[in-house]
């Protein structure tokens, strides 16, 4: 890379610190898949120890 670029991508660069106030997760456990492709990868997800993901994945 250019000197002279390298120079103009370095000038903005700047660091920051940011507090988290508040944290809420969000789950995406594909609601938009069929029913069978869902219960699918429940099962799969029992079988490796995932009880808790497949069982939240049941309930969406």
């Amino acid at each position: 890379m250019a000197q002279k670029k390298w120079d103009a991508l370095i000038r903005g660069i700047v660091g920051f610190e940011l507090a988290v106030e508040d944290w809420r997760p969000t789950f995406k456990l594909s609601q938009n898949k069929p029913l069978a492709a869902r219960e699918g990868v429940a099962e799969g997800l029992e079988h490796v120890g995932g009880g808790a993901l497949a069982a939240l994945m049941r309930s969406g």
